[in-house]
């Protein structure tokens, strides 16, 4: 059941005198241990003392109770030997070391029996734990009734504390004993240097600042020889560390000067915010919209207003359609405006077919050489038969050449008065037709032949579709050229016409402006008052500006440079607007600078209020300057040996020390009681089944086994 016990023998007062002493005993089986003796002269002079073992100087030692080396030395021994004999007669603080023994054992995870020959000595013992480590405690007194009753109430109690335990809210609440404890001791450590200071302050030399050192005496003495040097400084601000203070000075003596010969009258007016004022480029382009107002459009009383969300926008699409028409004017047709109405008016389909139909036709020519044909090949016809007759005639004698017969020679001459009747009505064909000046009848100039008239026929039918003569020329080429230009151009202004309506359409919907279908001069007129409309809703828009800047200068407080600006908004002269801002941004710079010197002359009157009188009367200048730095170590002195030899403030710090030692006790009770629950609670958890059986019928066996508690 022990890890480390500690044995309390309790001796009578005749066994053993009031002096106790510290002895090794190695012949003791029983204790082969160290005997530690507690000394009666010193048994209540318990303070934070330090162990010379390392380890007690880097742990933590959970005395909620006062304690001296001795205790500690106990801790050391136990930690190296299975046990410690600690030995002394009563009163000498056996029972006080042990409940502090108890504390720090739980506290560090260890189970603890007490035991003693009769029960007074363990209800004195039990008494002297601290409150916190009450619940912690499984008491058995004695085998009475009562006793047991004990036994089960404080059984109930570790249940109640076992069922609402939270290892992470333990957590949280050690370290914030842990740090509660830290900034006591050091609370502890500061009162106690100070009384160490006062104690010693008659013989012990010391340093109060780097311009004054001594003993008291001697500092005392020297403050009193320089009492008169420093008379001028009368305040009470005596912090040597604060630099800042001496340039806050400086600066104040100076702008003090400064502005006593400055008129500071401007700075009590409220100066206009630019933010909420024009650009100056804002007003020159006012400026100039204004004159190209009054310049391009004063003469014309009538405009169309034209309502728009986007005038750029507008322009474009009307620049785009003027783009259209102008391509439709720049076509070489010369029947583009009957086209055009015509096409608009419900033609559009019967357009479109004729120009398929031209198509074609061209596509037919394209397929031959024409160029070649124009150098190479010449065809007369008889003027008295149609194209159509002879095609027809030229491809029945060309049939009957491919069935193997011939139309020339002696054979023929012969044959001619036999030949069938069909053959008979064409030959006139081979007289008439010459090719290249030779009779037509052999198979391959009935291939030209009917090649050149099939020329001829799409020529007589891009005549008629588009209703022009063919052109009085001889070459093939000319004439093609001529038509395909017509065809080309003919749909391009079908493109033009569809994509321009698209977008007079796109117009009306963007801003219900109605333009005349290529008319030029309409959409001239258009566009032109578009313009207007633009130019006037800038200048509009920088009528609201100035509007809205005059409002925001109606505060009447505001400084008189207001009524500058607005001549300067009247006259549109941004020359003289830019003058007012740059007066504007120059004055708010220096009111400024002059609220800094306000804040700063606040901050010098409040903390040297004497200093500040001096100054607003002359008697304390930058020259000055010098010695108030020593004033200020030698009023710090002054206070800091007014403290070391006050009665009262040595009466506080023995009294601060004493609340901070009893608040320590009781923080390190805390802290110890929160770490023996978590060591409890953590092993309960990770045995699941002992704490189930602990809270249906614990009995003190187990109790003794599982639980890590001081069993007394």
């Amino acid at each position: 059941m022990r890890s480390n016990p500690v044995r309390d023998i309790e001796a009578q007062e005749t066994q053993y005198p009031k002096k106790l002493w510290l002895n090794d005993i190695p012949n003791n089986k029983l204790f082969e241990n160290d005997l530690i003796g507690i000394h009666s002269d010193n048994a209540n002079d318990f303070s934070e003392g330090e162990s010379s073992n390392s380890t007690s100087q880097n742990e933590l030692i959970y005395f909620p109770k006062e304690y001296n080396n001795e205790q500690i030395e106990i801790i050391e021994k136990a930690k190296r030997k299975s046990k410690v004999l600690v030995q002394g007669p009563p009163g000498t603080g056996k029972s006080h070391t042990i409940a502090n023994l108890i504390c720090h054992l739980l506290a560090n995870g260890k189970k603890v029996l007490i035991t003693a020959y009769t029960k007074r000595a363990l209800e004195v013992l039990k008494d002297k734990l601290p409150s916190e480590f009450q619940d912690l405690t499984v008491n058995l007194l004695s085998g009475d009734s009562s006793s047991i009753q004990d036994l089960q109430k404080s059984v109930n109690s570790i249940n109640d504390e076992l069922s609402r335990a939270n290892l992470n809210t333990y957590q949280t609440e050690i370290e914030d004993f842990g740090n509660k404890l830290k900034r006591t001791k050091e609370k502890i450590a500061s009162n106690t240097n100070e009384l160490i200071k006062i104690k010693e302050k008659a013989t012990r030399k010391q340093e109060i600042n780097s311009k004054y050192s001594g003993t008291l005496t001697q500092i005392a003495e020297n403050l009193e020889k320089e009492a008169e040097k420093f008379e001028f400084y009368k305040d009470e601000f005596s912090n040597i560390n604060d630099k800042q203070i001496h340039i806050d000075l400086q600066n104040y003596i100076d702008l003090h000067q400064n502005y006593q010969n400055i008129d500071v009258s401007d700075f009590e007016y409220d100066i206009p915010n630019t933010e909420k004022l024009p650009t100056v480029n804002q007003i020159q382009e006012y400026k100039n919209l204004a004159n190209e107002l009054s310049q391009y459009y004063a003469s014309k009383n009538e405009h169309i207003l034209i309502q728009c969300p986007d005038f750029e926008k507008l322009k474009t699409l009307l620049k785009q359609l003027r783009e259209y028409y102008k391509q439709s004017s720049n076509l070489q047709i010369d029947f583009t405006n009957d086209f055009i109405n015509t096409y608009l008016n419900g033609n559009s389909n019967k357009w479109n077919q004729t120009l398929q139909y031209s198509s074609e036709a061209i596509k037919k020519i394209e397929k031959h050489n024409l160029s070649e044909i124009d150098k190479e090949i010449e065809i007369s016809y008889p003027s008295k038969k149609s194209i159509k007759q002879l095609r027809k005639d030229a491809q029945t004698l060309l049939d009957y050449l491919i069935d193997g017969n011939s139309l020339s020679g002696f054979t023929f001459t012969l044959k001619k008065t036999f030949l069938p009747k069909e053959i008979k009505e064409r030959l006139y064909f081979i007289d008439e037709v010459r090719v290249n000046g030779s009779p037509c009848d052999t198979k391959e100039e009935f291939e030209i032949v009917l090649n050149d008239i099939s020329i001829r026929q799409n020529f007589n039918e891009l005549s008629e579709l588009w209703s022009k003569e063919i052109p009085k020329t001889k070459s093939y080429l000319k004439k093609f050229n001529y038509f395909q230009d017509i065809d080309s151009e003919v749909a391009e202004l079908i493109v033009i016409i569809n994509e321009s309506e698209q977008k007079r359409k796109e117009i009306k919907d963007f801003s219900k402006l109605s333009v005349t279908v290529f008319d030029i001069e309409n959409l001239k007129n258009i566009i032109n008052e578009t313009e207007y409309n633009h130019l006037l809703q800038k200048v509009n828009y920088c009528k609201d500006i100035i509007k809205n800047a005059e409002v925001s200068l109606s505060n009447p407080n505001y400084h008189p440079i207001k009524e500058k600006i607005f001549e300067a908004f009247k006259q549109i002269d941004s020359n003289a607007y830019h003058k007012c801002i740059n007066q504007i941004e120059t004055l708010s710079n220096e009111k400024d600078d002059f609220q800094t010197f306000l804040r700063l002359k606040e901050n010098i009157q409040k903390r040297l209020p004497n200093l500040f009188d001096s100054i607003q009367l002359g008697d304390f200048t930058k020259q000055d300057l010098s010695k108030f730095e020593l004033s200020i170590y030698f009023r710090h002195a002054q206070k800091e040996i007014n403290k070391l030899i006050d009665i009262d403030y040595e009466q506080e710090l023995r009294h601060n020390l004493y609340q901070s030692e009893v608040k320590k006790g009781k923080l390190i009770a805390k802290l110890a009681a929160k770490k023996s629950w978590y060591k409890v609670v953590e092993n309960l958890q990770q045995n699941r089944s002992l704490r189930q059986h602990l809270e249906r019928n614990g009995t003190l066996q187990e109790l003794c086994t599982v639980l890590d508690y001081a069993f007394i």
